[in-house]
């Protein structure tokens, strides 16, 4: 499901921008992956992604 997010407020806006310190990394068990290459490889490893974060007009959804 795509959703436009419309507010820096946002929730995965703001679990992202937690993700940047290892602390809250660590804490929660969540990491942060940037790029399409690593975000593809995640995808065909059927790790389990929470959510992603791009920007419209920038992505080029990856064929699994």
């Amino acid at each position: 499901m795509i959703t436009q997010i419309e507010s820096a407020d946002n929730k995965h806006i703001k679990c992202a921008k937690k993700l940047y310190l290892k602390k809250n990394r660590d804490k929660s068990g969540q990491y942060i992956i940037e790029g399409i290459n690593l975000v593809s490889e995640a995808l065909r490893r059927n790790e389990n992604i929470d959510f992603i974060l791009y920007q419209s007009g920038n992505c080029v959804l990856p064929e699994i």
